[in-house]
Order: C-alpha cells, then sequence, then structure tokens
C-alpha cells in the first residue's frame, strides 16, 4: 500500500538562517520520507539570496516554495495549505525542529487511536537550543475535550491532520492574531473530529523573547485566546460543567506573564523543567 504523503507547512520571514538549517535538516532526515516541505516565503531584503543558497544546499526535490507578498503569519499559512499536494498537512516553525521519527510515530499513534488531529509532547528549548523543559500535554481526545477551555491543546508546530478538514471546515482564521491555531480546533472539536496528543517529545520548540507569540506578543495572543473562547462558548455550545468553569476564569490570564504562566504550568504539570 502506498504511504500518504505529508505536507509540511512552513512561513518563513526573516529566519534565523541556522535554525531554519537546522529545522529543514529535521524534516529532511525524516524516517518516513514520502513528504514535502512547503515553505511559504515572504521576502525578508538582504536574507533572500542566503536563504536561497541555504535552499539551494539541501538540493531537495521535496523542498517547495511559495513567494508570498501577503501579509501576516495566518494569511502564510493558508497559502501555504493551498499549495500542497499531500493527503495530510503537517506544520513546524522555523525556529523549531522535530524527531526524526516524528511522522512515523504520529501517523501509527493516528491509525491505532483513529484521530483526525494528532499533535506531540514536547521539549522546550532556549534560543541556544539547550533543553529547558518539557511539554506534556493531554493524550486523549476524551482528556482534550475536558481542557479545551482551559488552555490550546496542541502545540501547533506538532500538529498533524488530514488535508480535507481544511475543506470541510474552512482554514485558519487571520482575524485571530497568534490565536488561529486555537479558533481553528475549537471549530473543528465542534464538528465532532478526534483529536490527540502522543506521549513522545517529538518536537523542540524554541522559547525565544522574540519569537512570534512565546516573547513580547504575548498579551495580544492573550486577547485572542479569549475571542476564541468566547466564540466556542457562545458559538459553538462549549458549555458543560468544565467549559464554563475554565471559561470564566479566562479573563485573568491577560494579566499572567509567561515568566508566571511556567509557573502555573509547572504546578499543574503541563510543564516540566529538567
Amino acid at each position: 500500500m502506498e504511504k500518504e504523503k505529508i505536507s509540511v507547512i512552513l512561513p518563513v520571514w526573516k529566519p534565523d538562517l541556522k535554525q531554519l538549517e537546522l529545522c529543514l535538516k529535521s524534516l529532511i532526515d525524516q524516517t518516513y520520507e514520502n513528504i514535502e516541505i512547503v515553505i511559504s516565503y515572504r521576502k525578508s531584503g538582504n536574507l533572500d539570496s542566503e536563504f536561497h543558497e541555504l535552499i539551494r544546499k539541501f538540493n531537495d526535490s521535496r523542498i517547495k516554495i511559495v513567494e508570498s507578498d501577503l501579509q501576516g503569519f495566518t494569511n502564510a499559512l493558508n497559502e501555504g495549505i493551498q499549495n500542497t499536494t499531500g493527503k495530510l498537512i503537517a506544520r513546524i516553525d522555523a525556529d523549531d525542529y522535530c524527531d526524526i521519527t516524528r511522522f512515523e510515530k504520529q501517523l501509527e499513534f493516528k491509525r491505532k487511536t483513529n484521530s483526525d488531529i494528532v499533535g506531540s509532547w514536547a521539549y522546550s528549548i532556549s534560543h541556544f537550543g539547550e533543553k529547558i523543559g518539557k511539554i506534556e500535554l493531554p493524550v486523549t481526545h476524551n482528556q482534550i475535550r475536558k481542557n479545551m477551555m482551559l488552555h490550546c491543546p496542541l502545540l501547533h508546530p506538532s500538529l498533524l491532520l488530514d488535508k480535507k478538514i481544511f475543506s470541510e471546515i474552512g482554514t485558519y482564521d487571520p482575524l485571530f492574531i497568534h490565536a488561529e491555531d486555537y479558533e481553528f480546533y475549537f471549530r473543528a472539536m465542534s464538528k465532532n473530529y478526534k483529536f490527540g496528543n502522543v506521549p513522545e517529545y517529538l518536537v523542540y520548540i524554541r522559547e525565544d523573547p522574540h519569537s512570534r507569540s512565546r516573547g513580547v506578543e504575548w498579551k495580544t495572543q492573550r486577547k485572542y485566546y479569549m475571542k476564541s473562547k468566547n466564540l466556542a462558548f457562545f458559538k459553538y455550545g462549549f458549555r458543560n460543567f468544565y467549559d464554563v468553569f475554565y471559561y470564566l476564569f479566562s479573563p485573568i490570564s491577560y494579566f499572567i506573564s509567561p515568566k508566571i504562566a511556567y509557573r502555573i504550568k509547572r504546578f499543574t504539570g503541563w510543564y516540566k523543567t529538567n
């Protein structure tokens, strides 16, 4: 039986080229080889020539560059999706990377659990690449559903899902800045798609103070997380006991800095330091 192709969406703008090289190498070296890497590339001025030189250095026909003039990360994601040829979509960010067995293990888990949307646990790494923590999210669909209103249930750079889901419920909504994944998960959960997280550390997520949502723009992310929860509560019917309980306390998160949030996550067991 022919293996299904995985299309990996990788938005790139003003990249750290060393981090991007590590990211691409982790994809090219995957034990599951039937992939394409769709780079949605927004021109980055004096980095353009170095970026293209890096791509030529890999000399891998599975890398596909989609040059974009569109503004915004979410638009880059959606444009990348439109240019894929695989039946499955995966995600990674340019400053993160993954274990070379990631797709093999995620596909095995997806088939075994009959899941539609799959993520994984992750190592948290510093700007310089040192492991500084472990991120462990709920594993089963029921556990994810129970905690859905508490926090985003999947790490976006670990995402693997059936491409047809985007056709059935729509792509990412650019109105949810830094929370386009969270809003999409609520939408998918409301349509009864099955979720799961592989209980292994298959991605390495960089906690960079200058990163898109893990750095200085954390208040913007909190704002749109709350907007996603409002939509889930009022439009999608997320109103069971746990939903209401977590929803009522959600506004507090706007005043909790990432540093304090990590302490809370460590206390609850979601984030563990080494």
